[in-house]
């Protein structure tokens, strides 16, 4: 038979102590653990080869940008009508573009990618990695991809 001073130490001691993990939620945590580590794995993977799915923020991450960035207090963003007119150029440039590089596609029957000089803006097409490559090299970037 226990003394109260046993009895109440042990009640302590219990209370103090975590709750036991039984083998069943032992290995049920474990399986979650490591299908969360396998999940992050593939994000990361999917995000080196590109997949626009691996590039994509979480519910969370977007939520805290945008809290972190008020884009609408950002000045820069209100648009006055000489950057319209400037944004309207710019698209039908790339629409005549976009046709010339779709008409290109049809002609070979391959796809065609559209790229853009990053300072002087000027369009030029792709048919291969080769050419990306050398187009890249002189400071081209991509823009769009055209199947025929």
């Amino acid at each position: 038979m226990k003394t109260f001073k046993q009895f109440v130490e042990e009640g302590l001691r219990q209370a103090m102590s975590g709750p036991k993990e039984t083998p069943a939620q032992k290995r049920k945590r474990q399986e979650k653990d490591n299908f969360d580590l396998y999940k992050k794995r593939q994000k990361r993977i999917a995000a080196l080869r590109g997949d626009p799915e691996g590039r994509k923020l979480t519910k969370k991450q977007q939520r805290d940008y945008l809290q972190r960035v008020n884009l609408k207090g950002i000045k820069a963003f209100e648009g006055t009508d000489a950057d319209k007119q400037e944004l309207e150029e710019v698209m039908g440039q790339f629409k005549d573009a976009s046709k010339k590089a779709m008409e290109l596609a049809k002609k070979l029957g391959k796809m065609i990618t559209i790229m853009q000089h990053t300072s002087e803006g000027d369009y030029k097409f792709a048919e291969n990695r080769n050419e990306i490559r050398k187009l890249e090299r002189k400071d081209y970037e991509i823009v769009d991809t055209v199947a025929a």
